[in-house]
């Protein structure tokens, strides 16, 4: 079963709200915060309203066409009503003022875009989406002269600008899920390349706006792992 990622948020308290709040203060910009996850997981939030007040929630993923995946309309002393995508639900504590909604990531569509929470137009909440380390499977197997660099990620059919292999933030070779390659070739989840082994040389695994380092090992030892 996926897991659900929740990500627990009180609206003015503990990541703050872009610009003023009711009574015209100003209150802090929120950072944007990164969240890894898996192709099919569920991640949530949880946003604590405040009372007696008319508010317009909004979630909304900016890069998407589509981008406004969950508007509700609230008014004092009545239940939210909202408009959801059908990859959103929700729910409303009315005991403790929480309106709660759930997405399930979908790596196509969300991996690499930003989920911003809006309420009454002005910006509280902004994560990066992004695929879960757990999921590259890399090695660098070297025999002194030459090294075979392999890049996977379960993933990979899902990604819109594929899987890349770089050394020093530069790419080097790269393969999209219809097969079409630059500078490798492709394996069953990801790319492969042979090049001259220099230990000085790092080289990294990349998709849709997620790595991992790739460690060197000799041939004939079991070089993969999962980054952690």
């Amino acid at each position: 079963m996926k897991p659900v990622i929740a990500i627990p948020l009180i609206a003015g308290i503990a990541l703050g709200i872009l610009g003023r709040n009711g009574n015209g203060a100003s209150v802090p910009i929120p950072d944007e915060s990164i969240k890894e996850i898996c192709d099919g997981d569920t991640i949530c939030d949880d946003i604590k309203l405040e009372a007696n007040t008319s508010q317009i929630i909004e979630v909304i993923l900016p890069q998407q066409q589509s981008n406004n995946f969950l508007q509700c309309s609230i008014s004092p002393n009545e239940d939210p009503k909202c408009a959801p995508d059908s990859s959103v639900s929700f729910k409303y504590k009315r005991e403790t003022q929480i309106l709660q909604f759930c997405m399930k990531f979908n790596q196509t569509k969300h991996s690499e875009n930003k989920m911003v929470v809006k309420r009454n137009e002005e910006i509280y909440l902004r994560i990066m989406l992004l695929p879960c380390k757990d999921d590259f499977k890399a090695s660098a197997v070297h025999h002194k002269t030459h090294v075979t660099v392999t890049c996977e990620h379960n993933a990979f059919k899902f990604s819109n600008s594929g899987i890349k292999i770089e050394r020093e933030n530069n790419i080097v070779a790269q393969c999209v899920w219809s097969g079409q390659c630059i500078g490798a070739e492709a394996v069953a989840s990801g790319i492969q390349f042979i090049t001259e082994y220099d230990l000085k040389i790092k080289y990294s695994c990349a998709m849709d706006g997620q790595s991992v380092q790739i460690n060197y090992t000799e041939q004939g030892i079991n070089s993969y792992f999962r980054s952690k």
